[in-house]
């Protein structure tokens, strides 16, 4: 999960890279340079996504083999009592992770739309670089702002119930108190 979230979060800051880099070309003395640099951020967005979701399927593969392993473990308690208590925290723990699915579909979403329209501005000023294209293409620049915007809030909200979860999920007890 800690991968996951490392990865989300740096995602985020790559969406802000991106957003100031097209931003950049409007004000750029040279702005065949300016728009590379734009390009070249939408590249390492592009490669931080595929890492973002190359650690979610990891987990959610690890988190599929330890509910069946907790469920296998489960079967050799003795008790119809604490058979209950594993099965009902096994089912919790398995609908919080289906509810960090849920808001990874949702990120997924956001992000496609916000690189639908990064690659559509990319395409644009590659072929008109010049104030006029820039004038046409500010339009576009808002919307993938706007998209920009709910990308980054599905971001930190996938990011901070991931970070409940991990405390949540923790297997560490804390540490005993220190003895003078």
């Amino acid at each position: 999960m800690r991968d996951t979230k490392s990865m989300l979060d740096r995602g985020s800051a790559q969406v802000t890279a991106v957003m100031a880099a097209v931003r950049s070309v409007e004000s750029a003395q040279d702005r065949t340079r300016a728009f590379e640099d734009f390009s070249k951020t939408i590249e390492r967005l592009d490669a931080d996504a595929k890492d973002a979701q190359s650690a979610w399927a990891s987990l959610t593969s690890r988190t599929d083999a330890y509910v069946t392993a907790w469920e296998a473990e489960s079967a050799a308690l003795s008790s119809e009592g604490s058979k209950q208590v594993a099965a009902t925290r096994r089912e919790a723990f398995a609908a919080r992770v289906a509810a960090l699915r849920s808001d990874l579909a949702l990120v997924k979403s956001s992000y496609s739309d916000f690189a639908t329209k990064v690659s559509d501005i990319r395409i644009l000023l590659a072929n008109d670089l010049t104030q006029g294209g820039l004038d046409a293409v500010e339009p576009f620049i808002a919307e993938a702002e706007r998209s920009a915007a709910a990308l980054q809030a599905s971001i930190a909200n996938l990011s901070a119930k991931l970070e409940v979860e991990m405390q949540s999920s923790s297997t560490a007890g804390p540490k005993p108190p220190a003895t003078k």
